[in-house]
């Protein structure tokens, strides 16, 4: 019964996460969810699950752990955690860098699905990149110090004015430009 449904399924869910996947800038991208018999009753009955991957045309789905990079390992994760919150109620979602080794336009793309994905969740987003947090609704600046030889942790709600400075900061670095707040500017529009 477990297997007759994951068999069923998974088209589906393998053809979602490929668009998305497409939309993130892997446009040769595959997904296949592998199933083979064991011996022994596990979690998925008595079948193995494996999730194969290929980024780009021209070679074998191998095993997603082992024919991955780190961007695209951030695609494939926004990608299911998107399939994962339509398919369920989750009221929260906590996304902790799922951007990490993506830039430019595909940091843009990335925004626009978990602005997507905010449209009917709560989303929290914790991130480094000026694409994504330009999209949020509400932004947050955690500061870490170290007060009588102990790390703390601070969270500041920011105002328009204090969003702009802080996107600005995330394009240009410690010294704050003009281009950056233009820059900065534009991507909150």
């Amino acid at each position: 019964m477990l297997s007759k449904n994951i068999n069923k399924t998974s088209p589906v869910c393998v053809e979602k996460v490929e668009s998305l996947l497409h939309q993130l800038g892997l446009e040769k991208a595959k997904v296949e969810v592998e199933l083979s018999s064991t011996r022994e009753f596990g979690k998925f009955g008595t079948e193995k699950i494996q999730l194969l991957f290929q980024a780009n045309a021209g070679f074998a789905l191998k095993p997603i752990q082992n024919a991955i990079s780190g961007g695209e390992r951030s695609r494939v994760m926004l990608s299911i955690k998107k399939l994962m919150a339509e398919n369920a109620e989750l009221p929260t979602l906590i996304l902790d860098e799922i951007d990490t080794g993506v830039s430019g336009r595909i940091a843009d793309e990335m925004g626009n699905v978990m602005q997507e994905m905010a449209e009917n969740m709560q989303l929290i987003v914790i991130t480094h990149l000026a694409q994504v947090a330009a999209k949020g609704n509400d932004n947050y600046k955690v500061q870490k110090s170290d007060i009588e030889g102990k790390t703390q942790t601070r969270i500041f709600p920011l105002n328009q004015e204090e969003k702009l400075t802080e996107i600005a900061q995330l394009l240009s670095g410690s010294k704050i430009t003009d281009a950056a707040i233009l820059q900065a500017k534009e991507l909150m529009q």
